[in-house]
């Protein structure tokens, strides 16, 4: 069975005014092992908790030194935290920048933490994200195995900001990642597509740009054309919008608990 939930950063557990605007608790569709749903909430609660404490520039970047145990391929998970964690970084992100305050704050508290770079372009290094969903998605599914067959553990949770909390979506229902995911944590995950905070929309005024992207990034079967009603702005749908999992609002209308569905 596999867990899902989105998050944003204004979003905590342990806020009782937030409880208490919640008019729609969530419900479980099956039940599940007590012992499992306390690790997923445990998971996600120290989500929350590492957005309002990340560590200053110069500390994160000693957190990612060589030896931290972040990508640390000899790492064993333990009866505590059996899944090793997973970090999938968003658009024009990368495997160290994206996380340099969560992944030292994961594996201190005993998580094997491990992240990818997907979507690369020649030529455009560390801003990645950028290449079509189905083939990140394969980058994804081969990085799984790869962490699954390091760590000798029969599943991963994922936690994946913006696109990187949509992507994994194909994965799961296309390339047999149900079977191998635990859950999957969206950090503001951009189920909806992007305009980029509306940068798209300012492509009209600098001719040749929006060629430039299109050629760099092709439409592929699961995209869909850019609305007519907002020209520069694009809109990518995954075929995981149909899937048993509902999407989440966009982060930037409201915020709302995490929610969590299984299947």
């Amino acid at each position: 069975m596999l867990l899902t939930r989105n998050l944003t950063s204004e979003q905590h557990p342990r806020d009782p005014d937030h409880r208490a605007q919640d008019p729609h608790p969530r419900t479980a569709r099956r039940s599940r092992d007590a012992a499992l749903e306390a690790s997923d909430q445990t998971l996600a609660a120290l989500l929350l908790a590492a957005g309002l404490t990340l560590p200053t520039a110069a500390g994160a970047h000693a957190a990612a030194a060589p030896g931290s145990g972040w990508n640390d391929w000899s790492c064993r998970p333990t009866a505590a935290h059996p899944r090793p964690v997973v970090l999938v970084h968003g658009t024009f992100g990368n495997s160290v920048d994206n996380w340099l305050g969560l992944a030292p704050y994961l594996k201190n508290r005993g998580y094997c933490v491990f992240s990818l770079d997907y979507g690369q372009l020649p030529g455009v290094p560390l801003f990645h994200g950028l290449g079509p969903t189905e083939k990140s998605a394969e980058q994804l599914d081969a990085y799984v195995d790869k962490v699954l067959a390091a760590t000798g553990a029969r599943e991963t949770d994922l936690v994946g900001h913006s696109q990187g909390g949509m992507m994994p979506r194909h994965y799961l229902k296309f390339l047999g990642g149900a079977d191998e995911v635990n859950a999957l944590i969206g950090i503001a995950p951009s189920n909806h597509g992007t305009t980029l905070s509306g940068l798209t929309r300012l492509l009209p005024y600098f001719p040749g740009a929006e060629d430039l992207l299109s050629e760099a990034t092709p439409p592929s079967p699961t995209r869909s054309p850019a609305p007519t009603s907002s020209p520069g702005s694009t809109r990518a749908a995954t075929p995981c919008r149909a899937s048993a999992t509902p999407s989440s609002p966009p982060a930037t209308t409201r915020s709302s608990p995490p929610t969590a569905a299984r299947f």
